[in-house]
């Protein structure tokens, strides 16, 4: 692909500037502080599909994620810029990071602040890194709402830790065998109305075996002082990570939290009270062989209300990848739901994807970019479908949706979805976009 020059001026401008900015603070020469590169973490997605339209989504009511691959209808765009701005004596690094994202919905032609299809600023961020005084940790400060210190399962797009907001903390404070981290926040995300302090501590680091490590973190919701019947509530989960032989790697989560912590490290519902609460499990599996690679998890989630009723929800899935050649892959993916309310009956879906792809960097499970053609099938019971008429009508499982009544459907279309490995260079970004 051919370079864009005018995007590796306006960098080379940017970096220049800041090294410049950054010399005035440091004890670097302007030349010196001029080799600083920014740099870019971002991933994209993009396509077409058959009738561009979110309503032909497969979700279960009462899943808080779907099965991803030929499921996904909308352009997804995320990036953040990061750059060192000043070098201090005692080598600490002080950088901003600047990120945003976009989102556009198939069939979506406007934009409102609280319609879908949007653009937000999801990242404005300074971080002073590497104090001695903090064990080589840092002090944060900003808004980071692109996935700070989550973890999430991918082929079902399940972030089911992120301690993301607006606010400050320290990050990465070596105490002992672990690392630490602590973060205030007063706002989730754009979209959250009210303000309110939620408190996040995390360890991470800890070796419990061969290949294998421990983390654990504690969150805890204050109630709003400005609104009556508000109550506070907390959560707390356990992970452990275990790398299996080359390539393969496991993940087990146990996560518990009650009233407002229901939400698992986010800020949830401050009018439930504590008699409320959630458990869940996450194990997800992913290997790659010389051929065969994938990703295969297991959800388990329970939630008791203080009426004393309880709903589970239960998925089961994979996505496995095979090679063909240095280029081609073929993948197929398939995920069952299932959620069981007290007292109803249980409501099941089960989604199949079939996606040859053309991969220009590699065709092992996590190489990206992937264009890929898919065909998506999916087939739900009656229960899932009185449920999808009460609380997405319109939606793919409802009566009133593009099924109609049939109780199964299918999607064709094509996708093309990027991402960078971590944050890159800038220069080699835009030099060769990863091809």
């Amino acid at each position: 692909m051919k370079p864009n020059t005018k995007k590796r001026v306006s960098i080379g401008i940017l970096s220049a500037f800041c090294g410049i900015f950054s010399a005035a603070f440091t004890n670097v020469s302007a030349a010196e502080a001029a080799h600083w590169d920014a740099d870019l973490k971002a991933y994209f997605r993009t396509g077409m599909i058959e009738g561009m339209s979110p309503n032909r989504a497969f979700q279960l009511p009462g899943a808080l994620a779907k099965y991803r691959l030929g499921n996904e209808f909308d352009q997804h765009f995320e990036a953040s810029l990061r750059q060192d701005i000043a070098r201090f004596s005692n080598d600490s690094i002080l950088s901003a990071t600047v990120g945003g994202f976009f989102n556009h919905p198939y069939g979506v032609h406007n934009y409102s602040k609280s319609g879908p299809g949007h653009t937000r600023l999801a990242e404005a961020l300074l971080t002073w890194r590497n104090l001695s005084w903090l064990n080589g940790g840092a002090i944060i400060a900003g808004r980071s709402m692109l996935h700070y210190k989550s973890a999430d399962v991918h082929i079902n797009d399940f972030f089911y830790r992120d301690m993301q907001g607006v606010g400050f903390g320290v990050q990465d404070v070596q105490l002992g065998k672990v690392k630490a981290t602590y973060f205030l926040s007063r706002k989730d995300n754009p979209y959250q109305e009210y303000y309110v302090n939620r408190h996040d501590l995390f360890f991470e680091g800890l070796e419990t075996n061969n290949g294998g490590t421990l983390e654990f973190g504690l969150n805890y919701v204050e109630k709003d002082t400005h609104r009556a019947d508000t109550t506070w509530g907390w959560s707390t989960h356990v992970r452990h990570i275990q790398k299996i032989g080359e390539t393969g790697n496991n993940s087990l989560a146990l996560q518990y939290g009650e009233g407002p912590g229901t939400a698992l490290g986010y800020t949830g519902d401050l009018y439930l009270n504590r008699s409320n609460n959630r458990w869940r499990v996450v194990e997800a599996y992913d290997w790659q062989g010389e051929k065969l690679g994938g990703q295969v998890i297991g959800i388990w989630q329970r939630d008791r209300f203080n009426t004393g009723d309880t709903q589970d929800w239960v998925s089961v899935g994979g996505r496995a990848t095979y090679s063909l050649s240095e280029r081609i892959k073929l993948s197929l993916e398939i995920g069952h739901d299932a959620v069981k309310p007290s007292g109803a009956a249980q409501r099941n879906m089960t989604k199949y994807t079939f996606a040859p792809s053309f991969s220009p960097k590699g065709t092992k499970f996590w190489s990206r970019p992937d264009i890929r053609v898919f065909y998506t099938w999916a087939h739900w019971n009656g229960a899932a479908q009185s449920a999808a008429d009460f609380v997405v009508p319109g939606g793919a499982l409802s009566r009133t949706g593009v099924f109609g009544s049939a109780r199964h459907g299918g999607s064709f279309g094509v996708q093309i979805e990027y991402w960078t490995d971590g944050y890159q260079p800038v220069r080699e970004t835009i030099k060769y976009m990863g091809w």
